[in-house]
Parts: C-alpha cells; structure tokens; sequence
C-alpha cells in the first residue's frame, strides 16, 4: 500500500510539469484586454515560467540541500498553488506578470527533483525505467488537461 502512495505522489506531482503553456491560446484575449501594455509585453506572459524554470531547476538541488526533497517539492507546489491562482484575483498585469514568473520557477523548483526522487526509491533498473515512462505520460496527461481547462475557460473569459 505504502508503495502505491509514493508511486501516485511522485506522478501526481509530475501532472503539474506541463501546466506553464495553457495560457498560450489566452494571449490574444490577455492583448485585448490590457491595450496599454505592448504585445510583445504581454506575450512575455507565455515565456516568463520558462525562464524562470531554468533559474530554479540549476537552484533546487542547493535548496534542497539546506532544507530537504521534500520540503522544496512541498515548496515547489505551494508556489505554483499560489501563483497559479493569484491571476484570478487581480488585474494588475505586472503582478500576473510576476506571478507567471514564480509559477515557472515553482515548477522547476520540483521538476528535477522528482527524477531525483524516482531515483532514490527505485533502485531495481525495470521499475525505475517504469516509472520514468509513466512520469513522462503524467507530464503530458497534465499538459493536456490544463490546456483543455484552459481553453474551456476561454469561452467565459480570459
């Protein structure tokens, strides 16, 4: 039972990976919206988390390292729970703006971290390869739910 746990925790987690592109298909309604900031600004929206996951993935096995795996995992999910829900809230585009950033960097936090701990639970070669397909699958099963959210949710608005 234990085991089965930790296998759900580990791809559960892998599920959020994919999540920063959902706001791709929103640019154009973002544009609209904040007709004052220039587009490439508002498109800065879509590349944010991804500069800011590579600044994180080089800084998480050091934070790791002073406060624990799972802590920064923990860490990781806190930051992106709430940077992913502080655009609902405001309408202060530098602050979704910061906000995409720290979604980025909160995904990067716990992205390595995972295989790390894949790595350190399964030491017997199939099951480690196993797990490393299905974290891959769960990765691309979370991309594609929060895209189909994503777009569902832009027939009521942004």
């Amino acid at each position: 039972m234990k085991n089965k746990i930790l296998k759900f925790a580990l791809l559960s987690v892998s599920l959020l990976v994919g999540i920063a592109p959902a706001i791709n298909a929103n640019i154009p309604a973002i544009a609209a919206h904040f007709d004052n900031i220039p587009l490439q600004l508002v498109e800065m929206l879509s590349t944010a988390p991804s500069l800011f996951l590579v600044a994180s993935v080089l800084s998480s096995s050091f934070i790791a390292k002073k406060i624990g795996y799972k802590q920064t995992i923990i860490l990781g999910l806190a930051i992106v729970m709430i940077s992913g829900i502080v655009p609902l809230f405001i309408n202060n585009f530098y602050l979704i703006l910061i906000s995409r950033a720290a979604l980025g960097f909160g995904i990067g936090l716990f992205n390595s971290l995972t295989v790390a701990m894949i790595n350190y639970f399964y030491k017997d070669t199939h099951d480690r390869s196993k797990m490393y397909g299905l974290q891959t699958a769960f990765e691309g099963i979370g991309g594609i739910s929060i895209t189909f959210i994503a777009g569902q949710l832009i027939k009521i608005s942004w």
